[in-house]
């Protein structure tokens, strides 16, 4: 099974697989993906996943992503998920902010972690996966949930849902 951290965006537009793998190259991670390096699906503005092998022993980090105008069902069924989850939860200052930020939200990047292969002393797993999410928060003005802890704004949890 797998344990997923997403990246949220009001914005409909994404960096390009290269873009993303030039970033991850920059800051002298490892890793390999699913495709060539002179692949057009790299350069493609569209794109919808990518895998993520950062050792060939383990299984790969997959990287899927989803715009509101091309999957409308999927991203505004885990919009409404996160909202109903929020809607059931008691007072919180951040309540009204994470709802908001919700209702606009264009695409969700989600980011699948292999827990049986990341696990806590597993740090290339963990720097490649935080690489990852930095890079699209940055690029695309995303905010971050992640499965069992709940909704983050940078690096502050600012709203706990489990």
């Amino acid at each position: 099974m797998g344990y997923y951290i997403r990246v949220l965006s009001p914005m409909e537009s994404a960096p390009t697989l290269r873009e993303i793998c030039d970033c991850l190259s920059n800051n002298k991670l490892k890793f390999s993906i699913n495709y060539s390096n002179n692949s057009k699906e790299l350069n493609n503005k569209k794109w919808k996943q990518i895998l993520f092998q950062y050792d060939p022993k383990n299984i790969p980090i997959i990287l899927d992503r989803d715009v509101i105008s091309e999957s409308k069902n999927i991203v505004t069924d885990e919009i409404n998920e996160f909202l109903d989850k929020i809607n059931e939860l008691g007072f919180s200052l951040n309540k009204g902010k994470i709802k908001k930020m919700l209702q606009v939200t264009k695409q969700i990047f989600a980011l699948q972690i292999p827990t049986t292969d990341i696990t806590g002393n597993n740090w290339e797993g963990w720097k490649l996966t935080d690489a990852i999410v930095k890079y699209l928060v940055e690029n695309t003005n995303g905010f971050v949930q992640a499965d069992g802890e709940g909704f983050y704004i940078g690096k502050k949890l600012v709203l706990k849902l489990e």
